[in-house]
């Protein structure tokens, strides 16, 4: 029909109907008016030759690997007793020319895992000759044996659960001019007081030799006649019985005072175990074998 646009039904892709709206939408526009310019037809662009290509090498530098801060393993905080586990005092003995053997023993209760105890030796001047680390706990009593290093005479000191030992002498053997050498022997705690051993702890020798029978194991008897002070307890028989003798000997002050005063060699005699016993031979004929747990 002139002067109107006209449409067919075209089947036309989804593609091919996008591309030629354009013009069909132009052709249609003007109410028929012929001289509604058209759109020229497509046509390519005119060749050209592709950008250059500009390649950029960028050079990074990886710092050298460090190692990652340290943090130091967690520490378990330092076991605190609940009294003075110092009560029997302190020791030393076997000297030789280099060393000489330090001992106190903690009573009271000790942690099942044990305990760690501080030990320290200075010269005159308060310099340190030798000092360490030990351990101890309930399965030996409480014991400390240490073997301290030292080049000449010292003062030693334990420390243990915020606790701190008296002090005790020793020195290494050495040659000397003069040499004072004290000897004990059989002190019954229960036949009279320790004024033998004032005596020594105010002489201060260079050695105590002591000959045997630092305990005597009967059982306690009554005060009177000649018994001054008692044993705690029954005839010792095994390692807690014997702990407990040689602790009762060591609550008397004048003892600790004299142990601690200068090194100690020492040997044993029978009452150490039994009164009169020799070998596996006990004083009441007991049998060997309960006799040789016993010693």
């Amino acid at each position: 029909m002139p002067g109107s646009c006209q449409t067919h039904p075209v089947h036309l892709s989804r593609r091919t109907f996008l591309a030629l709206s354009a013009t069909f939408v132009a052709a249609c526009s003007g109410d028929g008016d012929s001289s509604a310019p058209s759109l020229p037809p497509a046509t390519d662009p005119p060749a050209t030759d592709p950008p250059p290509t500009t390649t950029t090498t960028t050079t990074t530098t990886t710092p050298p690997p460090t190692d990652p801060p340290t943090t130091p393993p967690p520490t378990d905080p330092p076991v605190l007793l609940d009294s003075d586990p110092f009560t029997l005092g302190v020791a030393s003995g076997d000297p030789d020319g280099t060393s000489a053997v330090l001992w106190t023993r903690l009573t009271g209760a000790l942690p099942d895992d044990g305990i760690d105890v501080e030990w320290e030796v200075v010269d005159e001047a308060r310099q340190p000759l030798a000092s360490g680390v030990t351990r101890t706990g309930p399965e030996v009593g409480g014991a400390v044996h240490v073997v301290a290093d030292i080049a000449g005479p010292g003062e030693f000191v334990f420390r243990s659960g915020g606790f701190e030992s008296p002090r005790g002498r020793t020195a290494p053997t050495a040659p000397a001019d003069e040499f004072r050498i004290a000897s004990a022997s059989c002190q019954h705690f229960e036949t009279g007081h320790y004024a033998a051993y004032r005596d020594i702890s105010e002489w201060q020798p260079d050695l105590v030799v002591f000959l045997g029978d630092f305990i005597y194991e009967g059982a306690a008897r009554e005060l009177g006649d000649t018994v001054v002070r008692v044993h705690e307890g029954a005839e010792p028989t095994d390692i807690d019985g014997y702990r407990a003798r040689y602790a009762t000997y060591l609550s008397d002050p004048d003892l600790r005072a004299a142990r601690a005063t200068c090194p100690w060699l020492v040997v044993w005699d029978d009452h150490e175990v039994e009164n009169n016993y020799a070998g596996l031979v006990s004083e009441d004929g007991a049998d060997p074998g309960e006799f040789a747990r016993r010693r």
